[in-house]
């Protein structure tokens, strides 16, 4: 398995959300983060797996969906390494996304 590298956009993004899932409901944040490493696993043993995604405007990336929360998570699956770009909430204007993608 490739190792996982987080941009620190990335990490604020799950701090963020587990933090609100947390303050919602006690648990809630430990179900989210339980839900992010199942995800990240997934993506660890299959980088390719996932569907390639962005504009053409955009570095080669892809998509994973975390089940149960309403979260996707973008990477960039790199020779050594897995960059974790982006834990996007999908409720969020998908145009936030590609303008936060186009920074990395």
């Amino acid at each position: 398995m490739k190792p996982l590298f987080f941009t620190p956009s990335a990490r604020n993004d799950l701090r963020d959300a587990r933090r609100w899932y947390e303050a919602q409901r006690l648990g809630l944040g430990a179900a989210f983060d339980l839900a992010i490493e199942a995800t990240l696993t997934r993506i660890q043993r299959m980088p390719a797996a996932h569907a390639m995604v962005g504009p053409h405007s955009l570095p080669a990336m892809r998509c994973a969906v975390v089940r149960r929360f309403p979260y996707e998570i973008y990477y960039q699956d790199e020779e050594a390494r897995v960059v974790i770009l982006l834990v996007f909430h999908t409720a969020q204007n998908p145009a936030r996304a590609v303008a936060r993608l186009r920074h990395h």
